[in-house]
């Protein structure tokens, strides 16, 4: 089973951004875009900005953990300057929310409630 460690930043809120992990990106995209997730609610709407897939859960929760301290945080950051400035050079296995083929919000391919 693939899971995937994703960011979403907000449309409402600049400069805010959640991490989170999930088996089904879509089911859990879908979750927060409803308002079904506390955490993200108030932030909506929302769009993905990045997924990367990992082979077990532990790998991406791990993967989670580490995108919300210390290091992970600077990463994350710069992960989303590339996202916001269209730059799509991302870490090979790793990928940006345009390339899933969804509805569009700024570009082709990125969810978006």
């Amino acid at each position: 089973m693939q899971y995937y460690v994703y960011i979403l930043i907000s449309h409402v809120k600049l400069r805010w951004s959640y991490v989170g992990s999930t088996s089904n990106l879509i089911s859990r995209f879908q979750d927060h875009k409803y308002g079904k997730v506390q955490s993200t609610k108030a932030f909506r709407p929302l769009e993905l900005a990045y997924f990367e897939k990992c082979d077990s859960r532990i790998k991406a929760y791990e993967r989670e953990l580490y995108l919300k301290t210390g290091l992970g945080r600077e990463e994350k950051k710069s992960i989303l300057d590339k996202y916001r400035s269209g730059i799509a050079c991302l870490p090979a296995g790793r990928s940006s929310g345009r390339t899933l083929g969804f509805p569009a919000c700024r570009q082709a391919g990125v969810l978006a409630s």
